[in-house]
């Protein structure tokens, strides 16, 4: 493969790339995946800094066991999926919505004045 065919290649994938970004970036569906995907990091996040104030010790390694034997139990189970399933879908809900909509309450919590009267 010569120098010219692989930028060629390149210059191919890289605009293909870019394309893609812009259309996701104007359908605006790229920012409540951005919101789900934020609302789970978030929650181990949480945890995690939990459990390190809870033993606060030199050894990383002690709040980490701790923290991996509660989320094997029947109640670390229930909590980390509860509150992935809240920050998930509250982070999604702040992405979905803008600011400036004035029926944002209404959309929010899907409240019969956002329905239209046909």
């Amino acid at each position: 493969m010569d120098e010219n065919h692989l930028r060629a290649e390149l210059r191919h994938w890289y605009n293909h790339f870019i394309n893609g970004a812009k259309a996701l970036n104007q359908n605006k569906t790229i920012y409540p995946v951005y919101g789900f995907l934020d609302g789970i990091l978030n929650t181990s996040s949480i945890i995690k800094s939990y459990f390190d104030v809870k033993y606060n010790q030199d050894i990383q390694a002690v709040s980490a066991d701790a923290m991996h034997e509660w989320m094997k139990t029947n109640t670390g189970i229930a909590t980390v999926v509860i509150e992935s399933i809240v920050l998930a879908t509250l982070s999604t809900l702040g992405n979905l919505f803008s600011e400036n909509d004035p029926a944002l309450y209404q959309k929010t919590f899907f409240l019969p004045g956002n329905i239209p009267a046909n």
